[in-house]
């Protein structure tokens, strides 16, 4: 059982400085007069658990329960209670626990358990596992063993439920049946979860045996092909060789027939610099005469223009200028003696012209002679390079012959570098279905062992429920013994109230007693000697066997025989 050790009190109601209380095992009784702070004790234990009705508290908020005074107001209440736990009961590995609230004006309220900061939810369940809880029965208030004698029986096995905590094993049970029902539909899912993997690993294992035997396929494919490709390449090489050693034999015949062109080509060039030297010569000789023939006709043109102009002139002149006119006639006659003379010279220079013409023809014909050496030299040379073509063409017939042959090899290669790609993509692709072969069973590996999980999670709520079960059975014995305790409890506050009836009648009759004593001391009554034990001596150690056998009779009074 946990007990109370301390209660630390500072600034709740009557308690301004820090009080502490300090308690033992057992019956604890505080005395003292009335306003003393007795029940604010109660209140605070009650605040400290968690209590949040002020009407509970006895107040009107819970601002309320913050000290007030006309020195000063308290900055907050604060209430720490020490439990003993050597037993466990709180599920707090510790010999002493210490709950604790703290509450400011207008702020919220503080809870620490061991120092350290929770919140009530989370306080009120712990103590709840050691049976404390703030609205049970482990706070009795005042007037509550009445209301409780006044209680239905129901309602009294209610509250006797509550008190040995059935209720919270019935808010357990229903959590444990949740968890229960959360779990089995886990392991439903869990189970689906594995036959949909197993499918999965199932078809991913077909595709693998199809990768491999697709694999070993194109393997054998590619050692084929490579036959048939080594094959056509050594032809083909072969080919290559025998291609060379022709077109080596073409290039020697080739460069014969370019030597010749060259020795053709000197020879043309040398025929065609002797007809330059011969045209230059001729063509320079005939140009210089017949440039100087030529200019002397162009000067005697010029001669017969001017004089045309001047005879216009002198004509204008005439017109306008009558005085002038003999000396222009003068000037006429002298212009047509030098127009008389210039046939002569123009005859003179064609004779020349004609001289220059032949001799001019002379040459021509020369140039013509040279030019059919040089045509026959063309058409020689036009014939070699047509040879030379036709070569050029066998040349480069077997170059492109040869051409082919190595793309057809670095065809043959390409095929053979892609097949090597695709088989490097096949061998990717299977190691991504290995691993992910190997993760799948390591998702079922963890799901088998989650299911292990699950089901040891099962077993241990199932334990938990049968203890449940043991608990309730044991509550319900305890609920029994309760009631037999209560049936007591009935019995003896029966016997409370009997015997307050009775000590109400004695207290009527004691001030019975008290009037007639004060009636005869004022003499309104005559014979009476006084009361029984002031009337009888007696030792001190016997007073105990003689009120005992008086039965009640010391108090009585004595009387004259009336």
């Amino acid at each position: 059982m946990v007990y109370i050790k301390r209660i630390d009190i500072r600034g709740f109601k009557t308690f301004n400085k820090k009080v502490s209380v300090n308690l033992d095992r057992g019956f604890t009784v505080f005395t003292g007069p009335n306003g003393s702070g007795k029940s604010n004790i109660l209140d605070a234990l009650k605040f400290s658990l968690g209590e949040l009705s002020p009407r509970e508290l006895r107040g009107g908020s819970l601002s309320d329960l913050v000290h007030k005074s006309g020195t000063g107001d308290a900055r907050a209440a604060y209430v720490a209670v020490q439990f003993d736990n050597s037993d466990r009961k709180i599920p707090v590995d510790s010999d002493l626990v210490t709950v604790s609230r703290e509450f400011s004006k207008g702020g919220e309220g503080i809870y620490r358990m061991n120092g350290r900061r929770l919140s009530r939810k989370q306080v009120q369940d712990i103590l709840s596992s050691g049976d404390i809880q703030v609205t049970g029965f482990n706070l009795i208030a005042q007037h509550s063993i009445t209301r409780l004698a006044e209680i239905s029986t129901e309602e009294r096995r209610r509250i006797l439920e509550d008190l040995i905590g059935l209720g919270v094993f019935e808010t357990k049970k229903a959590e444990a049946k949740v968890q229960l029902s959360e779990a089995d539909l886990n392991l439903r899912v869990a189970a689906g979860k594995v036959e949909d993997v197993r499918n999965r690993i199932e078809r991913l294992e077909r595709e693998r045996n199809d990768l491999l035997r697709s694999k070993l396929l194109e393997k054998e494919i590619g050692n084929q092909q490579a036959r048939i490709y080594s094959s056509q390449i050594v032809a083909l090489e072969n080919k290559r060789t025998n291609a060379s050693l022709e077109l080596e034999v073409e290039q020697k015949n080739l460069e014969a027939l370019r030597h010749e062109r060259d020795e053709l080509t000197s020879q043309r060039s040398k025929v065609e610099a002797d007809r330059r030297h011969f045209e230059e010569l001729t063509v320079t000789q005939g140009n210089q005469e017949l440039f100087d023939v030529e200019r002397k006709i162009a000067e005697a043109s010029n001669g017969v223009v001017r004089a045309k102009a001047e005879a216009e002139a002198a004509k204008n002149i005439l017109n306008t200028r009558t005085k002038q006119i003999e000396s222009l006639q003068n000037q006429g006659e002298q212009i047509q003696n030098n127009f008389k003379e210039l046939p002569t010279a123009v005859r003179n220079l064609t004779a020349q012209k004609a001289n220059i013409e032949a001799r001019f023809g002379e040459a021509n014909a020369k140039a013509e002679k040279l030019n059919t050496a040089l045509q026959n030299a063309r058409d020689a040379l036009t014939a070699d390079a047509k040879k030379q073509e036709s070569l050029d063409a066998e040349i480069a017939a077997l170059e492109k012959e040869l051409s082919t042959f190595i793309a057809t090899s670095k065809g043959s290669s390409a095929k053979l570098d892609l097949t090597a790609s695709h088989l490097q993509t096949l061998e990717a692709r299977h190691q991504e279905f290995s691993n992910l072969a190997e993760e799948l069973k390591k998702r079922i590996r963890e799901m088998e062992k989650l299911g292990k999980e699950e089901e040891k999670r099962l077993q241990d709520i199932e334990e938990k429920a049968k203890e449940y079960t043991e608990l309730k059975d044991q509550r319900h014995k305890e609920i029994d013994e309760a009631l037999d305790v209560a049936k007591r409890a009935r019995v003896t506050v029966t016997e409370f109230n009997t015997q307050r009836s009775i000590a109400d009648t004695l207290q009527a009759e004691e001030k019975a007693l008290q009037k007639l004593e004060e009636m005869a001391e004022e003499g309104a009554l005559k014979g009476v000697l006084g009361r029984l034990q002031e009337l009888i001596k007696y030792g001190d150690e016997y007073s105990k066997a003689i009120e005992a056998a008086s039965a009640g009779w010391m108090r009585a009074l004595v009387v004259k025989d009336l």
